[in-house]
């Protein structure tokens, strides 16, 4: 039995989609960290943070016994109102939307006003407010937008 070439294409298009597609489901989150910002040790006693394709994921306690445990998703809308003790007037603007569509609403308002949406989550996660706006800036943007379109 002979194979013509558009056999060995469909079959190796097969083979590629599989690939990416266990791929995509095993390793959902590629990047985490579980240390606290040194500035923010007063406010967050442990983190664990995860950020994957679809979103990122923040399971942390603060000092005051407050506890953050909820995954975001970058495109789709994942509300979660316990962040509203952070900052509830930025929060109660942005938390039913995607992070993406927050983050960009509010950086359609100013800029502080997208630096202080980022710093809730920067908080809740216990990282630094401007490398989470620059993480935010990436995972939302033609970056994100890129891998999102070839990671899953």
């Amino acid at each position: 039995m002979a194979f013509n070439k558009f056999a060995f294409g469909a079959i190796a298009m097969i083979i590629i989609a599989t690939i990416y597609n266990i791929a995509a489901f095993i390793l959902p989150m590629w990047s985490s960290n579980k240390t606290v910002n040194s500035a923010l040790a007063s406010e967050v006693s442990n983190t664990n943070f995860k950020a994957g394709l679809l979103g990122f994921c923040v399971d942390s306690e603060m000092t005051n016994g407050t506890t953050f445990d909820h995954c975001f998703y970058y495109k789709f809308g994942s509300s979660y109102d316990d962040l509203s003790v952070l900052n509830a007037d930025v929060w109660s603007k942005y938390s039913s939307d995607g992070i993406c569509k927050g983050y960009g609403n509010a950086g359609d308002v100013s800029d502080a006003e997208q630096l202080a949406y980022s710093s809730i989550l920067a908080t809740a996660a216990g990282m630094d407010a401007e490398q989470f706006d620059k993480f935010l800036d990436k995972s939302c943007g033609l970056v994100g937008t890129a891998t999102m379109t070839f990671g899953g």
